[in-house]
């Protein structure tokens, strides 16, 4: 008997076939590279890129994995956070195009290794005949555009990041993400979304459609898990930038936040503080020189050799930016002998975008010296870190007061112009309860608040929320060092501003001083 022309062939039996495409196999492979098992196991995963007909299960994505990483897949997820801060740190610096090679490579070898395959995009072969167009079968999943060196993208008119639809539209959605790059071969950046073009509507319904999978995680973890999703193009809030460049220049920062300060004007300072960008302190510009080379001349230098004394315990202006010697020292006893040290790990939460909540520290690190006897604390808080990364620090440090060569403490070297009034008030409370000396003197005679109050950024309230948890004994002591300096400090301060008279100034010094019960002709 002929066979019916045109008969639809049968239902093949089992389950319908997983349709892994490639830009779904590169979101499966950084998510399951780039977060701890504990943290994000593979079930949970495979629920955030569940959509629609696309369900894979956890079987067939174990066979999937075993074909792309080898038996040993299960050993090649980050351990902790602090692996996973680096493998997200390692890609974003492939990403923005400013990957170290060389004895100055910041990350480590394994690093670059389990992070290889992240980098191509078609991971595991070659890339099948394209599915076809007519309806019938499910075309290639668009969610990583090109990056901005990509030709691609060059012919769009529109932005990266059209209007969005549902949140459960925002991970695989072409109308929301974007157009698939072409299937020839792509330089590595290429891979990545641009992050410098930001869209905050996608940004907030992403991590809430990922609180409601995940409501017992950090916002930090979310951000970062949206941003493996979306190919790394959601940053933190800490380094958004309204920059159309994806590659931030350190001194444009220091010379930015120069202009910040000399205006003298504390609105000025306030508005600055909320920007989206961290603000990078002078200190922390690192020396041309050293980046050249660890190895320099520069750097081949005894621990107490400092330019006009044996002792390094010459005069010196607080003020002066930035510390050459000190980085360089921190290149010599530290980040030019390790890789992601906790230097290179503070530098990345201000520069590159990780999450300052999620920064984390051994305590051998928090305890370590260099040659000068500044503590992982000193550099933090000469760099004017965020408040979470001084707290982790200084959770695991043995000794809060410890002091450099110069006699220093970390409050010495502060630049609070990151941290925000409750901060502040947080930091103080955490001291107190330490049994932090407050009355330690530097080198100069000079104690930790007349420092403080040094700097700009460091305003008179905040002088108030800080002094006025402190101890009675450490109040007293601090307000007679030095026949009143601490009273003279703040009336310099005054008349520095040109709203306030000498008159002024004189009445809030009364004022300052009576609030704690202490006279100023005592003084």
């Amino acid at each position: 008997m002929a066979r019916t022309r045109g008969r639809a062939s049968p239902r093949r039996r089992g389950r319908p076939t997983i349709n892994w495409t490639w830009s779904r196999k590169r979101r499966l492979l950084r998510l399951y590279l780039c977060t701890p098992e504990a943290e994000l196991p593979l079930k949970r995963i495979l629920e955030l890129l569940a959509r629609g007909p696309f369900q894979p299960k956890p079987r067939h994505t174990q066979c999937l994995l075993n074909d792309l990483l080898a038996k040993s897949y299960r050993q090649k997820r980050p351990k902790s956070r602090v692996a996973m801060a680096e493998r997200l740190a390692f890609l974003r610096s492939i990403r923005d195009g400013r990957r170290e090679t060389g004895a100055h490579a910041v990350f480590r070898g394994e690093t670059a290794e389990e992070c290889a395959i992240l980098l191509h995009a078609h991971p595991g072969g070659r890339k099948p005949k394209p599915p076809a167009r007519d309806g019938k079968g499910e075309r290639e999943d668009d969610s990583i555009p090109s990056s901005p060196c990509s030709p691609r993208q060059e012919r769009r008119s529109t932005g990266i990041y059209p209007s969005t639809g549902p949140a459960e539209n925002l991970f695989a959605s072409g109308s929301s993400l974007g157009n698939e790059p072409t299937d020839t071969e792509t330089p590595p950046p290429a891979i990545f979304k641009n992050p410098w073009t930001p869209c905050e509507e996608i940004r907030h319904e992403k991590q809430e459609f990922l609180r409601e999978r995940c409501p017992s995680k950090s916002s930090s973890f979310l951000a970062d898990v949206a941003s493996l999703l979306s190919g790394l193009s959601i940053r933190s809030s800490l380094s958004r930038s309204s920059s159309a460049s994806p590659r931030l220049s350190m001194r444009s920062s220091v010379s930015s936040r120069k202009e910040a300060l000399g205006s003298g004007a504390q609105g000025e300072l306030k508005e600055h503080r909320r920007s989206t960008t961290l603000p990078i302190p002078e200190s922390f510009a690192w020396p041309v020189d050293v980046q050249a080379s660890a190895a320099s001349e520069h750097l081949a230098f005894p621990s107490y050799a400092w330019p006009g004394s044996a002792t390094g315990k010459e005069a010196y202006d607080p003020g002066s930016s930035p510390h050459k010697m000190e980085n360089q020292e921190l290149v010599r006893s530290c980040c030019g002998q390790t890789s992601w040290c906790i230097h290179q790990r503070i530098t990345a939460v201000m520069m590159y975008g990780n999450p300052a909540d999620a920064f984390a520290c051994t305590e051998a690190e928090a305890n370590g010296r260099d040659g000068f006897g500044n503590t992982a604390l000193h550099v933090a808080a000469r760099w004017g870190a965020p408040w979470p990364v001084l707290s982790s620090i200084m959770a695991l440090a043995s000794h809060l007061d410890a002091t450099n060569h110069r006699g220093e403490t970390f409050l010495h070297v502060l630049d609070p112009f990151s941290l925000e009034q409750k901060d502040l008030a947080d930091m103080a409370e955490h001291l107190v309860r330490r049994g932090f000396d407050f009355a330690q003197l530097d080198c100069t005679g000079q104690s930790c608040v007349s420092r403080l109050l040094s700097r700009p950024s460091f305003s008179l309230e905040s002088l108030e929320n800080l002094f006025c948890r402190l101890p009675e004994p450490a109040r007293l002591v601090l307000l007679r060092l030095g026949q009143g300096e601490l009273i003279s400090a703040i009336h310099a301060r005054l008349l520095a501003d040109p709203e306030h008279t000498s008159e002024s100034a004189a009445e809030y010094c009364t004022y300052f001083a009576a609030r704690y019960n202490v006279t100023s002709t005592s003084l």
